[in-house]
């Protein structure tokens, strides 16, 4: 039982990082994932370390405008059917995205799509990633296991 919540708690940081680690090009991680909510605008999905307040994204699904506390050196954006799309920022602070941003169509219709989903990646900040955060606490974890069980 014991092992059992152990093994909870040790493979608690693959579910956060995993999804931080997906987009971001190699070098590079997550400060957040906004997604575009109907009726309700753009929604923070993901911190990943960072707070969702270092990203302030205004605009709609067409386009807007961003600023970041933070560098971002790369805007990963999500519309429709097509391929993520990568826009390299060059470590701005600020700037815009448009759905023109997109180098396909939607569904053939001719159209750009309607951003679904946009996000900031830095080089800037190093978030440990799962094997950095598992050895330790797993290695702690173990001992911890041993030095209750001897005494």
């Amino acid at each position: 039982m014991i092992l059992g919540g152990m093994l909870g708690i040790l493979l608690l940081p693959v579910g956060i990082f995993a999804s931080c680690l997906d987009e971001c090009p190699t070098g590079s991680k997550m400060i957040a994932k906004y997604e575009w909510e109907d009726n309700i605008g753009w929604v923070c999905e993901i911190g990943c370390g960072f707070s969702c307040s270092a990203i302030t994204l205004t605009g709609d699904a067409d386009s807007g405008t961003w600023s970041s506390s933070i560098p971002v050196t790369t805007m990963v954006m999500k519309g429709g059917t097509c391929p993520i799309e990568y826009i390299d920022t060059q470590g701005d602070t600020s700037g815009s995205y448009t759905k023109e941003d997109f180098s396909c169509t939607a569904g053939g219709s001719g159209e750009k799509p309607q951003v679904s989903y946009i996000s900031f990646c830095t080089e800037q900040f190093y978030i440990p990633e799962f094997p950095s955060i598992a050895v330790p606490v797993g290695l702690a974890l173990i001992a911890g296991l041993f030095f209750f069980r001897r005494h």
